[in-house]
C-alpha cells in the first residue's frame, strides 16, 4: 500500500485548526480521506452555518438520493451535492449519506481543504479497492487483535465506515438510526457486522443500547 501524502498545504490549515492531521485523516490508496467526526469538529471551530439543505432528488426504492447543501462562513458562500446511489453507496440510508456527503463537501470548501483530502463519506464509489484485492492485516492500520485479518481491504474501508456512522447516529440523538445500519442491514456479511462490533469495543454505551434495542 502506498504511503499516504497530505499536501503541505493541508497540514498548515488542520494546525492553524488545532487539529493532528495524522489522526483527523487516514490512508486510502495514498488518498487522505477526512473522518466525518473531525469535520464536524472544523464546521465547529470555523462556525460554519448551514443556510440549506434540500433534496434535488429522491427515489426510495432505487436508492437514490441527491441532495444540495449551501454553507457559510461570515459573508462566504458555498454550494455542493451529495448524491448517493447503488452505484456508489452500499448502506442501506441512501438519504443520511446524501446529506453527510453534500455536508461534508461545503465545509472542506469553506476551510480551503477540498481537493487536498477527501471526507470518509465519498470513498464508496468506483475508487474502492475491488474484493479480489489483496487481504489486509488489522494490525497494519490498528490494533484489533486480529478481528480483521481476514477481511479484503475493501471490507477494511468498509468497517470503519460503519462504525463512525453507528457513533455518529448516537451523538445525533438517531439511535434507532445505528439500529439500522447494525442490526436490519442484510448488505453486510457476519464477518463485517463482527469487526464493526469489536470497533465500538471502546464505546461500551453503545454497544449497551444496541443489545437492549435488540433485546426489547
Amino acid at each position: 500500500m502506498g504511503k499516504m501524502n497530505i499536501p503541505d498545504e493541508a497540514v498548515n490549515i488542520f494546525k492553524e485548526l488545532g487539529i493532528n492531521s495524522a489522526e483527523a485523516t487516514w490512508d486510502c490508496h495514498g488518498t487522505p480521506v477526512v473522518l466525518h467526526r473531525y469535520i464536524e469538529i472544523i464546521a465547529a471551530k470555523l462556525n460554519v452555518s448551514i443556510e440549506l439543505l434540500d433534496v434535488v432528488e429522491a427515489n426510495t426504492k432505487d436508492g437514490i438520493c441527491s441532495m444540495k447543501c449551501i454553507a457559510s462562513i461570515n459573508d462566504r458562500q458555498v454550494i455542493s451535492y451529495g448524491e448517493c446511489s447503488p452505484k456508489n453507496n452500499k448502506n442501506a440510508y441512501p438519504y443520511a449519506m446524501a446529506e453527510k456527503r453534500a455536508v461534508d463537501r461545503c465545509v472542506l470548501k469553506l476551510a480551503n481543504l477540498h481537493g487536498f483530502v477527501y471526507s470518509e463519506n465519498e470513498i464508496d464509489g468506483a475508487n474502492k479497492p475491488k474484493k479480489a484485492e489483496t487481504k489486509i492485516k488489522g494490525s497494519v492500520h490498528t490494533p484489533l487483535d486480529g478481528a480483521m485479518d481476514d477481511l479484503t481491504e475493501e471490507e477494511h474501508i468498509e468497517v470503519q465506515g460503519i462504525a463512525h456512522d453507528i457513533i455518529d447516529a448516537f451523538d445525533n440523538n438517531q439511535p434507532f438510526l445505528a439500529y439500522e445500519m447494525f442490526y436490519d442491514n442484510d448488505l453486510y456479511s457476519n464477518e463485517v457486522k463482527e469487526a464493526v462490533w469489536f470497533l465500538l469495543k471502546p464505546h461500551s454505551k453503545i454497544r449497551t443500547a444496541l443489545k437492549k434495542m435488540k433485546a426489547s
